[in-house]
């Protein structure tokens, strides 16, 4: 029996995402309310997949 390969995902903070981006918070807050963006709560805390962000980023060219 082969074992499955675990995919891993990158949770990215607010503030990571932000980063990456080269955005401001109101920024941050439009896109994910625009529905460009998906936000995760995790523990009270909000969190952006890195995946599902590069393939935004992917999208806008």
């Amino acid at each position: 029996m082969k074992a499955k390969k675990s995919k891993s995902v990158v949770l990215l903070t607010r503030e990571q995402t932000k980063v990456f981006l080269h955005i401001t918070q109101p920024t941050l807050r439009k896109w994910t309310k625009a529905g460009l963006l998906t936000a995760y709560s995790l523990g009270g805390r909000i969190y952006y997949k890195q995946h599902e962000v590069l393939d935004a980023l992917h999208a806008v060219d």
